[in-house]
């Protein structure tokens, strides 16, 4: 397989078009809670367990701070119905999810560079992969 490069990816949500010049992007983290079902007839001293809920995670955007008419939407869409949302890779592959944004954290000014701000999506189901 060869490697990926994060320069040239994309995403885009089914109604959100914009958030901003972005400068990386986290993809999503999928975990299984552990169960744990050790009973006292359990076989060993071992702790038995088994796979419970799936969570699918959370992709992490940052952008360069934008407050403009294509990206002050995102504020008033914080915790509203999930989307479906679309990373696509430098090589035209792409990752597609449904999930809302969770948070927004507009940033902090400073007078060291350029102001950033962060977003959250929550995915809320499996991540699609395709090529």
């Amino acid at each position: 397989m060869a490697a990926e490069l994060g320069f040239g990816a994309t995403i885009a949500g089914a109604t959100t078009t914009s958030l901003g010049t972005v400068t990386s992007l986290g993809l999503p983290t999928i975990a299984a809670d552990n169960v744990d079902i050790t009973s006292l007839s359990s076989a060993s001293q071992f702790s038995e367990k088994m796979g419970g809920k799936i969570d699918a995670g959370e992709v992490e955007v940052t952008a360069q701070y934008e407050f403009t008419a294509a990206t002050k939407p995102l504020y008033d869409s914080v915790g509203l119905a999930a989307e479906v949302w679309t990373i696509t890779f430098d090589d035209g592959s792409t990752l597609v999810f449904s999930g809302f944004i969770s948070n927004i954290d507009a940033g902090e000014l400073n007078d060291e560079g350029k102001v950033e701000m962060s977003y959250t999506i929550a995915v809320t189901n499996l991540p699609v992969y395709a090529t």
